[in-house]
């Protein structure tokens, strides 16, 4: 009868003799557990062997038996339970079959799947394949990684549509609308069409994906992340428009330079040239005005080349700082002096400041002025006779601000994002009607920065312009003592 091993094996059947090549000295008197040397601890067995020291009936246990030859044979058994006429247990009555071809061709498949398994885990891309009922068959993990939120889906033997379904619910997908439906019933049409790729997105990032019918019907699929690819192309495509922008620039001001350049320099020829000459004789009051209008070309060239100069040395880091404690209201105040000949020529009424607050700043004061300057100069030459400038100072808890306002011509909103860009002067309709280099904000935008501040536009087309630079509050410091004596 045997122990925990299970019954003894008292008899063979010719057929399972012939068919298995097993010799029945090698099985009788022994038990299944003894002549196949498997392991008691294996579940298989465990329960197997349970189940017939429970004296239950089995159907279709499978295990391995090698012959006397060393090949190894599978076996499928079944058996029920015999007792005698008073219900004593006699043994079991059982068939066996040699499913051993069947077993080599589920392995085979086995191994083919591990195989193409371990084949679309090598990709560096998300695989997938459907059967033709389009339920699912495998994935790689990269597929799993880029549908995490709907992972619980991607499970073998779910359908397309239910995967998908998910995907849109969970908003792993964007459905265009918020219509789910609606996604699902696009991308089943895409899916079914199995044509050329597409991109979908996902959790933010771009998926390409290409589908293709199998020989069978079913459908495997690749997805692609290309969201650093669109990254790369959105960067290459900004670097060309700003390239663009910037050989504009460059173009537009060479043109605007040879104007500014060569104009003064005529005037100054023209006039130095009437003077030496004496074409009004030898003491005409001509030549003192002309003398003057020497003086003003020579100055608007010096200026034109100061800002290139100026822009190259900030350009390069060899502008140099020198940073010491000014009073703001008095550095605004002497600015407004300077320009009021400029506003005075063009009709622009300079609006007196209001200043009521005693600021006083860590900065470079040749800086600061340059800003100042050129804030004002700005709001002067873009402002029609009649109108106002002015400046006002603040503060508040983010540190100190120096607000320049006109109501001149304003700017158009698409000259905005390029108002700061060196050699930018706005609309080409306004730098025709205006002389200058378009580096004056470049220049004071990059002297804020290095002030550890900012410079901002607020402006409306036909109502005016508002200039701000603002400096940091660790730049504001209390009044000097000299300065209160």
């Amino acid at each position: 009868m045997g122990d925990g091993a299970g019954p003894e094996i008292h008899w063979l059947s010719d057929r399972l003799i012939v068919s298995t090549g097993i010799r029945p000295q090698d099985l009788l008197g022994r038990s299944r557990l003894e002549a196949t040397g498997a392991q008691a601890d294996d579940p298989a067995w465990r329960t197997h062997l349970q189940m017939l020291r429970d004296r239950l009936p089995f159907r279709g246990f499978v295990y391995a038996y090698k012959r006397h030859d060393g090949a190894v044979r599978w076996l499928r058994v079944s058996g029920v339970p015999v007792f005698d006429g008073e219900g004593r247990f006699q043994g079991y009555r059982g068939t066996g079959t040699d499913v051993t071809a069947e077993y080599q061709a589920e392995e085979r498949v086995r191994l083919a799947q591990e195989r193409l398994q371990a084949a679309v885990e090598f990709l560096p891309d998300g695989f997938v394949l459907y059967d033709a009922e389009d339920r699912l068959v495998l994935c790689n993990e990269r597929y799993r990684k880029m549908h995490a939120q709907t992972a619980a889906a991607i499970q073998p033997g779910m359908k397309f549509e239910d995967i998908i379904r998910a995907s849109y619910q969970s908003g792993e997908q964007d459905a265009a609308g918020g219509d789910v439906e609606q996604a699902v019933r696009r991308r089943l049409e895409l899916h079914r069409q199995a044509r050329a790729p597409f991109e979908m997105i996902s959790r933010q990032r771009v998926i390409r994906i290409a589908e293709r019918r199998t020989s069978d019907g079913g459908t495997v699929g690749l997805h692609v992340d290309i969201t650093e690819l669109k990254r790369r192309e959105a960067a290459l495509l900004q670097a060309k428009q700003q390239a663009d922008t910037a050989n504009r620039a460059k173009s537009e001001f060479l043109a605007n330079m040879s104007h500014e350049l060569r104009t003064p320099l005529n005037a100054i020829i023209g006039f130095a040239e009437s003077i030496e000459r004496r074409l009004f004789g030898e003491s005409s009051p001509r030549y003192h005005d002309y003398a003057g209008d020497i003086r003003r070309s020579g100055e608007h060239l010096l200026a034109v080349i100061s800002d290139i100069l100026d822009m190259s040395k900030i350009e390069s880091g060899k502008y140099e700082f020198h940073e010491e404690v000014i009073s703001l209201p008095d550095t605004v105040s002497a600015c407004l002096l300077m320009v009021r000949g400029q506003a005075e020529e063009r009709g622009v009424i300079l609006v007196p400041p209001q200043f009521g607050l005693d600021l006083w700043l860590r900065a470079d004061r040749r800086a600061v002025t340059q800003v100042t300057l050129n804030l004002l100069s700005n709001a002067v030459k873009f402002t029609e006779p009649g109108g106002l400038a002015g400046i006002e100072i603040g503060m508040d808890g983010e540190g100190a601000r120096l607000s320049v306002k006109d109501t001149g011509i304003g700017i158009e909103p698409a000259s905005l994002p390029t108002l700061f860009e060196p050699f930018s002067r706005g609309s080409a309709s306004t730098a025709r009607k205006t002389d200058g280099t378009g580096l004056g904000l470049a220049i004071s935008r990059k002297l804020m920065e290095r002030h550890g501040g900012r410079l901002e536009i607020d402006s409306t087309p036909g109502k005016g312009t508002t200039a701000t630079a603002f400096f940091p509050a660790e730049r504001m410091v209390a009044r000097p003592a000299l300065a209160a004596s």
